[in-house]
């Protein structure tokens, strides 16, 4: 891949941008496999360039998909199919005590 842009700060904001409004188009993992390729080779100048990774995971893999109208779209799919996506209050209350549990017991206990 070549190309004439460097990795400024305007750029950087632009094309995080970009990656962010893709990523709620085309999906999160879309649209990071199709950005972070030229990120990394237009910031490769850089001496100090892992907070622009950073940020990248932030915006184009988190947040961009928080816009897509649908949420994510495999639970619309399961949604439309008839999923149910509603727990009742006493099973999720029960199987949070069982973990709670589970976390806290010692690791040298017998139980």
């Amino acid at each position: 891949m070549s190309g004439d842009l460097a990795g400024s700060p305007r750029i950087n904001v632009g094309l995080l941008a970009l990656g962010t409004i893709l990523s709620s188009w085309i999906g999160t993992t879309g649209a990071s496999m199709l950005m972070i390729r030229p990120i990394i080779k237009m910031n490769a100048w850089r001496k100090h360039r892992r907070h622009i990774i950073v940020f990248f995971i932030f915006l184009v893999s988190n947040m961009g998909g928080c816009l897509t109208p649908l949420g994510d779209p495999p639970l619309f799919m399961g949604f439309q199919r008839g999923v149910p996506f509603t727990i009742h209050a006493g099973e999720a209350a029960g199987a949070e005590s069982v973990e709670c549990a589970l976390n806290f017991q010692s690791p040298n206990s017998s139980a």
